[in-house]
């Protein structure tokens, strides 16, 4: 395992700061949101980190979308900012979920080429007798050039449902007239959600949860290039939650998905050469931006036993952590992140709502 200490002690936890932010830093829109702090800064470890997602145990794992042999998966000590990397040699890597038995999902974002074929892995975490992440080993799932082409959006299944068994994968392809797709990881088996003839303008962000104010647990996906999320219904049909010029705040090419534990969908903005955003939205599309300033933010991961939300921000190789402040609700009651993180701590990506 190689180990990549980066912030031992706040001069390091600085002097990553600075690295990270040659471009505006990331701030808050507002403060009263709470706090938005770097947690780790690595151009090896985090070269290009993408997806994120947290174990079992409450470990954090990142993706590094490299196109080489360096892309793979991290490992990440949020209380010192330490990374570990623990498998490599997945070019592309993107988006990861865990399954309900404990295995870690990857999908390798490449076009069907002769010699590199885009897929899914699964991994097998390795564990000390501290639950700490040691290493891991990989199986790559079989797929064909006309099965998966630029896999990225990834939900796994941890309850059957109409849209799959328990385990079953939905995966998004990151193209022009790219289709969502539900696999089987054991077959290799691919059932067609959504067709390229629905004319999908790069479906990448997945996430599977109830929006705050629906009565029942559906897909969404980001439509980076349209600028549109879509609900994705079980018969593949699509409602548009929110889209470019629909609303008060513009939507400028949203790319990962998240459900939060207030039951609001998290998207991150991947536009190239603006600051890019962290929006927020409610029932019926209502969106809010929450913070802004990133340089190509991506994965997104909320902490199940503190509510915290953490952001890779790819364009700095940069983690980020932002601790929300309690919010009063109108009958006076606070809410905090961490009074909901018990009932939601099966919320996270990839990872079916009950």
């Amino acid at each position: 395992m190689q180990l990549r200490s980066i912030c031992c002690g706040l001069l390091a936890l600085c002097a990553g700061a600075l690295s990270a932010t040659a471009h505006a830093v990331p701030s808050l829109v507002s403060p009263t949101l709470g706090t938005l702090e770097l947690v780790a800064h690595d151009n090896l470890g985090l070269a290009r980190i993408d997806g994120l997602a947290f174990d079992r145990y409450g470990n954090l794992f990142a993706t590094r979308e490299t196109l080489d042999s360096s892309g793979g998966v991290s490992y990440i000590d949020r209380q010192t900012g330490a990374v570990s990397v623990i498998a490599s040699s997945i070019k592309g890597s993107d988006q990861i979920a865990f399954a309900p038995d404990g295995a870690l999902y990857v999908t390798s974002e490449l076009s069907p080429q002769p010699s590199d074929v885009g897929g899914t892995y699964r991994l097998t975490i390795q564990y000390d007798a501290q639950q700490r992440p040691t290493g891991a080993s990989k199986q790559f799932i079989a797929t064909t050039p006309t099965l998966l082409n630029n896999p990225e959006g990834l939900v796994v299944l941890d309850s059957a449902s109409a849209y799959g068994s328990t385990g079953s994968l939905l995966i998004a392809e990151d193209r022009s007239g790219g289709r969502i797709l539900q696999l089987d990881p054991a077959s290799g088996a691919v059932v067609t959600l959504v067709d390229s003839g629905a004319g999908l303008a790069r479906p990448e962000g997945l996430a599977f949860g109830r929006l705050a104010g629906s009565g029942t647990s559906a897909l969404y996906a980001a439509i980076t290039a349209a600028s549109r999320v879509y609900r994705v219904d079980a018969d593949g049909s699509m409602q548009v939650l929110a889209e470019a010029g629909s609303a008060a705040l513009d939507l400028r090419w949203p790319d990962n998905l998240e459900f939060g534990p207030d039951g609001k969908l998290y998207a991150g903005e991947d536009q190239a050469g603006v600051p890019g955003r962290i929006l927020r939205f409610g029932a019926g599309g209502t969106v809010e931006a929450i913070a802004t300033g990133f340089l190509k933010p991506q994965g997104m991961a909320f902490d199940a036993s503190t509510g915290d939300l953490y952001i890779a921000e790819q364009g700095a190789n940069s983690l980020w952590r932002l601790h929300f402040a309690p919010v009063a609700e109108p009958d006076g009651t606070l809410w905090a992140a961490l009074a909901l993180a018990a009932v939601f701590s099966r919320r996270r990506r990839g990872l079916q709502t009950a």
